[in-house]
C-alpha cells in the first residue's frame, strides 16, 4: 500500500481485480459461457427437455471436440447452484433436491463426455437406430426395460455377425441411456482391456485392471470381443487373459450387480474353438443371450459400388 499526501494509505487494486476476473471466470464457466456476462445481461435457461436421443436436435453436441462432447449445460438461474432448497416450516432443517432445469442434465451429459465415445456415435441414438430382425427388437427392450428400472434381471447379450452391420451403433446408443438414466456405464473394446492389463504389469499397478474396472460400473458395454475378425485371439496370452476377464464380468453379473452386452464378429462356434476351455464356455453359456446380426453392411449402404469394379 502506498501512502497518499493526506497520509492516507493507497489501495493496490491490481490485485483485487485480478480476483474478480477469477471470480467472473469462474462464474462464465459454470454457467457454460465463452466470457463472463453481467446477471442482467444473461439468459437462464431450462435444459430439462434434453434426453440421450434429442442432443443433435437442440445442437447441444460440440462438433469442434474430438468425439462425442455434449456443450457445457449452464445453470437455469432458478435453484442456487444446481439445487432446490425448501423448508416445510420456519423452525425445520432445509431439504435440498436436485435441480431438473439444470443439473440433473449437466451431470448425465458430463457422465457421457467421461466416456469419450469417437465421433461416430453422433447420431447414434435408439431413435435412430434400425433394428434388423426382431431378435434385435428383444435384446434391446430387455436392455431398456432393465435401465429404466422395470425389470430387476441384469441382461447379458452376445451380439454376433459380419463387420457393418449395426452392432457398435446399439452400443453408443445404449451408452447415451445408460447415462441419461443415471447409471455407471462403461464402454470399452476388448483390445483396449488387453492393452491396460498388459501396461499394468509394466508399472507399478499390481491390482487387476479388469477388476478395477468393475468395480463401479453398473452397465459393461464391451465392442470388438476377440478383437476385430477375431485375430487378436492367435496369441495365447490374450486367450488367458481373456478367459480371466470373462471370469469377472459373470460373477459380478451373476451376483445381479452388472448388466453386459457384448458384441464380436466371431461367431459362437468359432469362438469357442478359439479358447477350447470348459470354464469360458460354461460361463458364456449360462451368462449371455446370443443375438445374431444378419443385416446389411449399413457403413456401404450409401456408396456407390460401381466404381470399385467388385
Amino acid at each position: 500500500m502506498a501512502i497518499t499526501d493526506h497520509g492516507f494509505q493507497k489501495l493496490d487494486m491490481s490485485s483485487f481485480t485480478h480476483h474478480i476476473e477469477k471470480l467472473k471466470a469462474l462464474a462464465a464457466q459454470r454457467r457454460g459461457q465463452e466470457e463472463y456476462e453481467a446477471k442482467s445481461e444473461y439468459h437462464y435457461q431450462d435444459s430439462s427437455h434434453l434426453t440421450a436421443r434429442n442432443l443433435e436436435e437442440h445442437d447441444y453436441i460440440d462438433h469442434d471436440a474430438y468425439g462425442l462432447q455434449c456443450k457445457p449445460i449452464p445453470l437455469c438461474g432458478e435453484c442456487q447452484g444446481g439445487w432446490i432448497i425448501t423448508r416445510s416450516s420456519q423452525s425445520s432443517a432445509p431439504t435440498s433436491t436436485m435441480c431438473k432445469r439444470c443439473e440433473v442434465p449437466r451431470r448425465w451429459t458430463h457422465r457421457l463426455n467421461k466416456l469419450e465415445l469417437p465421433s461416430n456415435a453422433i447420431g447414434m441414438h435408439l431413435d435412430s437406430y434400425e433394428p434388423d430382425s426382431q431378435e434385435q427388437i428383444n435384446a434391446i427392450n430387455n436392455m431398456i426395460e432393465y435401465l429404466n428400472r422395470e425389470s430387476s434381471k441384469a441382461p447379458a447379450i452376445l451380439t454376433y455377425g459380419p463387420s457393418g452391420n449395426g452392432k457398435t451403433s446399439i452400443l453408443y446408443a445404449l451408452a447415451r441411456e445408460s447415462c441419461q438414466l443415471g447409471w455407471k456405464v462403461r464402454y470399452l473394446s476388448h483390445t483396449q482391456i488387453i492393452n491396460d492389463i498388459q501396461e499394468s504389469f509394466k508399472g507399478k499397478d499390481i491390482k487387476n485392471p479388469t477388476k478395477r474396472w468393475l468395480e463401479d460400473v453398473d452397465v459393461l458395454l464391451l465392442d470388438e470381443f476377440c478383437g476385430i475378425g477375431g485375430s487378436a485371439m492367435k496369441q495365447g496370452w490374450w486367450v488367458k487373459q481373456t478367459i480371466e476377464l470373462v471370469e469377472q464380468i459373470y460373477r459380478k453379473w451373476r451376483a445381479g450387480k452388472l448388466s453386459v452386452m457384448i458384441t464380436t464378429n466371431v461367431y459362437p462356434k468359432e469362438m469357442f474353438q478359439i479358447f477350447n476351455n470348459n470354464a469360458f464356455k460354461s460361463r458364456m453359456l449360462g451368462m449371455c443371450t446370443p443375438v445374431e446380426m444378419k443385416g446389411r453392411d449399413r457403413r456401404i449402404q450409401n456408396v456407390d459400388l460401381s466404381a470399385w469394379n467388385l
